[in-house]
């Protein structure tokens, strides 16, 4: 029998938690060495996965939250120990935990993620999106790395690949990608059941 997937997702971080942008009381919150080493010289964008491959900075911190998953403000997954122990019971091999320095918690990344195929149609960035039409192309590639500033996503018209109990789907948001996660029908009755704080689950999110 197949899979039926839902949206999990987590609550924003009430506090001023960044990964990727170092935060300034003064001015708004710029770019961490290690992402700008990575970004292209053109227009500007990094790889945000290679980016936690290379490691988290030391100085991101502690959450100021008991929440076992949030998102942060520049839209990375954190998850508590405890979050990751139910996750990796029900999903093993499934996802990637990168753990954030002097802390027990982790950025979440899957390990199966879907980017949006070449043929994906171009919009114009206020153009409504054709029904039955997943993904949306909002910006031009760019000249020198390829990448798009701005792809949108319609999870309603997504088939998600019953290749796993979790599946991530790239989008791209100005300067990284953020990771839509699409999880079991299984894995997310055992995030509800094990009372894990901070989680939220969509049904009914996408075509399965």
């Amino acid at each position: 029998m197949a899979r039926q997937f839902h949206e999990l997702d987590a609550l924003q971080a009430n506090d001023d938690y960044w990964v990727f942008f170092r935060s300034h009381p003064n001015h708004p919150a710029q770019l961490r060495s290690t992402c700008r080493a990575l970004a292209c010289p053109k227009c500007g964008t990094f790889d945000a996965q290679k980016t936690l491959e290379n490691g988290i900075e030391s100085d991101v911190g502690t959450p100021a939250t008991s929440r076992d998953a949030f998102l942060s403000c520049d839209y990375c997954l954190v998850v508590s120990a405890r979050s990751r122990s139910v996750i990796e019971a029900v999903a093993p091999r499934e996802a990637r935990f990168f753990p954030i320095p002097n802390t027990e918690f982790f950025v979440l990344y899957p390990i199966t993620v879907i980017d949006p195929p070449p043929d994906t149609k171009t919009y114009m960035p206020l153009e409504p999106a054709r029904n039955g039409e997943p993904f949306q192309f909002r910006s031009k590639p760019c000249r020198r790395c390829g990448r798009r500033k701005c792809v949108t996503f319609q999870s309603q018209w997504f088939t998600v690949p019953d290749v796993g109990n979790l599946v991530g789907v790239r989008i791209e948001t100005g300067l990284y990608s953020m990771i839509t996660l699409a999880a079991s029908h299984v894995l997310c009755a055992a995030v509800i059941e094990s009372g894990l704080t901070g989680w939220r689950v969509y049904k009914d999110a996408f075509r399965n």
